[in-house]
């Protein structure tokens, strides 16, 4: 059945009630004390005993702090968030000849859940492990700011997996009670339907659920031996009614109107959600900076610049050649290129030919794009002069060429440690993946070293680690 979503006007009612109430509070508390600083380390919630010392009650984190501490959270785990890349479903790219993702996946959400004023960050991330390079399953993370800390409310391993299909999930808040519901539906020879329902009650000191609800519907042999589809419903684990257990979940208006996050189709995409819902990583980074009044730096000191980048190179992988290039803090270049060819052969070469080229130029104008994203022009581009066109020595044929890679260069794109694969052209992913030996399911989900891209010529060049 196709979800639809509407707009809940309760929540927004509520949201400002509950608003006015904190501010009243505050101001009849008088000043708080000064903000520790953020501390984006991990401290794990104790879920053996209940500890008044770690209530919400006990500390009031400042949104900002919070926020701040939250970008943390999410460039220490950006690439693992960037590998889960198959939440909207994967199509086969005929150019490409691989499967691709069919959009960004929008694994994060801000809102408040345990109760205590405090946005919570809710994300859903793939580490990709030595043993299994691609990564397969997917973990669900709740964390929490108090008391000047990270604090991780919930972690679920295996929430999603790529090689199983036909799971679906959602995670929603309703008008009636912020809190959080989780709603996972499984096709696998059978369908599943779960609800865990998570209190916004933080006082306890951990997330934990509070009610689970399922139904099964599923195929088995009957008394008379026939196969026969059952059906059945559950409350916490007791068997209960259809009636029973449709009244005591939300219903599907309220389910949409409070989405969080959820995959594929199992939300209605062209419906509008609320701010901080189903957010991309980088739209996640973009929405915390704002919140916390980050702005990002985007000039750039050519001289740094220049001096921070390392020798470029720019090879198959499979052949005898390659281009190398060197930037100098002035922004002045120098490389070179060769290409053997030992079976091309004639009277007076024996030992091959060889395809070389001497050249230097300089480059400069540089602007900062993005985080991740350099654009320079090259100003000059000279190809050193030979004494002849082709030459002989010890036994090898010689042969003047051009700048392979760096041939017609005007735009180049200088890519950063970070950028993220998906999101650059494509002919430069290809050249780099080549000699790293990437194929679509081992190539990584960010660029672990400088790139230089050569718009004209689509080359890509990469650099040393």
């Amino acid at each position: 059945m196709k979800r639809k979503r509407r707009t809940h006007i309760l929540i927004l009612v509520l949201c400002l009630a509950l608003l006015c109430a904190c501010t009243a509070q505050q101001a009849a508390a008088g000043p708080s004390a000064a903000p520790q600083a953020p501390d984006a380390s991990v401290q794990t919630a104790d879920r053996s005993s209940h500890n008044s010392a770690v209530s919400p009650a006990a500390s009031k984190p400042d949104y900002t702090e919070a926020y701040l501490a939250y970008l943390g959270v999410l460039e220490n785990s950006r690439e693992d968030i960037l590998n889960y890349n198959w939440q909207k479903g994967l199509v086969f790219d005929e150019d490409r000849y691989e499967s691709v993702p069919e959009g960004d996946s929008e694994s994060i959400a801000v809102a408040d859940i345990w109760g205590d004023d405090t946005p919570e960050l809710i994300y859903i991330s793939a580490p990709r492990t030595e043993e299994d390079s691609v990564p397969m399953d997917a973990e669900l993370h709740i964390v929490t700011y108090l008391d000047g800390k990270i604090r991780e409310l919930y972690q679920e391993y295996g929430y999603d997996t790529m090689a199983g299909g036909g799971m679906y999930y959602r995670l929603f808040q309703t008008a009636s009670d912020k809190g959080l519901w989780i709603n996972t539906l499984f096709y696998l020879g059978f369908e599943s339907d779960e609800y865990t329902q998570f209190s916004a009650d933080g006082s306890s000191g951990e997330l934990t659920p509070e009610h689970e609800y399922r139904y099964s519907c599923y195929l088995s042999y009957n008394d008379n031996d026939d196969m026969e589809e059952f059906e059945e419903w559950e409350i916490d684990n007791a068997a209960c009614s259809q009636d029973e257990f449709e009244s005591a979940i939300p219903s599907e208006s309220a389910q949409l109107s409070g989405l969080l996050l959820y995959n594929t189709d199992y939300g209605d995409e062209g419906s509008a959600l609320s701010e901080g819902a189903a957010m991309t990583c980088d739209e996640a980074v973009a929405f915390l900076r704002e919140k916390a009044g980050v702005t990002v730096d985007l000039s750039v000191n050519e001289t740094a610049f220049f001096s921070s980048l390392p020798d470029f190179w720019f090879a198959s992988g499979a052949g005898g050649w390659e281009t190398t290039l060197s930037i100098e803090p002035d922004g002045s270049f120098y490389g070179s290129f060769y290409d053997s060819d030992m079976g091309s052969i004639g009277e007076g070469y024996p030992n091959g030919t060889v395809y070389v080229c001497s050249f230097s130029g300089r480059f400069g104008n540089v602007v900062r794009q993005d985080e991740y994203t350099c654009v320079m022009d090259t100003l000059e581009l000279i190809i050193e002069p030979t004494e002849a066109d082709e030459w002989i020595e010890d036994g090898v044929l010689y042969v003047a060429s051009g700048p392979y890679g760096m041939e017609d260069a005007e735009k180049v794109y200088v890519y950063l440690p970070g950028s993220q694969m998906s999101r650059l052209p494509w002919p430069f992913v290809s050249w780099v993946s080549a000699p790293h030996v990437w194929g679509a399911a081992t190539r990584p989900s960010i660029l672990p070293f400088y790139g230089l891209y050569n718009e004209n010529a689509g080359t890509g060049f990469s650099g040393d680690e």
